[in-house]
């Protein structure tokens, strides 16, 4: 859709002074993702397509012109949110970000990952840009990750996500985790919850609702009421260890028993 997004600005008059606009990008340009979710699908990631859809690769259709094109516009972005796939394995996103660096552009990004990543090329950018991150484990034990987060070692990502975390610090700049509150793992939520307290980052919770096993929203009344039963029993212990997060914790629980 950014190719859409660049041509309406064409048809904007051209303006003498610095123009407001675009104050911010969102680059979801690329499904290249090393992972096969179970909450996940092909569109979104390139490893699915192929190996559990059994689908060719979805076409690229961001040519050289495209890039060319898009390079006027960075200069007067104040904000750059990179999403995926996976953006520390899209080529897509290392074009943008190497001309960032080669225009000395200090564009505040935020990348959405799967905390995989950490090699040369990802300490360049986090080196020349200033990253934040929203970092997805979904559980916080070996079992509940690798069976969820498919072809992701659990301890490679707590060890990145402890890398991002000392850059974020180092630079100021935000980072969060993220959960997809599922079937799967509903029983490692609090556990969660504690973690991110533990390094003092807020947790972000998406509700899944595809695929339907996946989701709690499917299933039959009774069965999430002893779902919720068992939350609200941990809840009594957990709370009063909850802090930075404790409004998490109720909001969830509160949805569920609101859909009972």
């Amino acid at each position: 859709y950014l190719g859409t997004f660049t041509r309406n600005f064409e048809r904007l008059p051209v303006l003498q002074e610095e123009p407001e606009w675009p104050a911010m990008m969102e680059f979801s340009i690329s499904n290249t993702c090393n992972l096969e979710c179970i909450m996940c699908n092909g569109t979104f990631s390139s490893t699915i397509r192929s190996r559990r859809e059994l689908l060719p690769p979805l076409p690229k259709p961001y040519s050289d012109e495209f890039f060319a094109e898009l390079r006027k516009y960075l200069p007067h972005l104040k904000f750059a949110k990179f999403l995926g796939g996976e953006p520390f394995l899209a080529q897509e996103s290392y074009r943008i970000w190497d001309m960032m660096v080669e225009d000395k552009l200090q564009i505040p990004c935020h990348v959405t990952t799967n905390g995989t990543q950490w090699n040369e090329r990802v300490e360049r950018v986090l080196e020349h840009v200033p990253c934040s991150f929203s970092i997805s484990m979904d559980g916080v034990t070996k079992e509940t990750v690798e069976s969820i987060r498919v072809n992701a070692p659990y301890e490679v990502v707590r060890e990145n996500f402890l890398r991002f975390l000392a850059y974020a610090r180092s630079r100021g700049t935000y980072i969060g985790l993220t959960y997809c509150l599922m079937r799967q793992n509903w029983h490692e939520f609090g556990d969660y919850l504690l973690y991110g307290d533990e390094h003092d980052v807020e947790v972000v919770v998406n509700t899944v609702r595809e695929p339907p096993h996946c989701s709690l929203y499917t299933l039959a009344i009774d069965e999430l009421a002893e779902i919720a039963d068992a939350l609200e029993r941990q809840g009594e212990a957990l709370l009063p260890r909850l802090g930075r997060n404790r409004e998490v914790w109720l909001t969830q629980v509160g949805a569920i028993r609101k859909r009972i």
